[in-house]
């Protein structure tokens, strides 16, 4: 499924919503795990959530790596 968007949207901008959008799809299907018949259970056997599931993907990376930029005393990896 490709986001609403309009001619003027750059392709670079299409690719991470894209990308973003997937990313909630999985966190998702991580938490919710299989139907079980009676429920839904994790991969591990334990009991998924029954509730309707809303997820976030807020990339923070592009932050750290501003404020880093400013103060190099924050060092290490950036995760991605």
């Amino acid at each position: 499924m490709v986001p609403c968007t309009d001619f003027l949207t750059p392709r670079w901008l299409i690719a991470k919503m894209v990308r973003f959008r997937k990313a909630a799809e999985d966190l998702v299907y991580l938490a919710r795990g299989e139907n079980a018949g009676r429920g839904w259970k994790m991969a591990d056997g334990r009991e998924a959530s029954f509730d309707d599931i809303s997820v976030f993907v807020i990339p923070l990376h592009q932050c750290l790596s501003a404020n880093r930029k400013k103060n190099p005393k924050l060092s290490g990896p950036v995760a991605r």
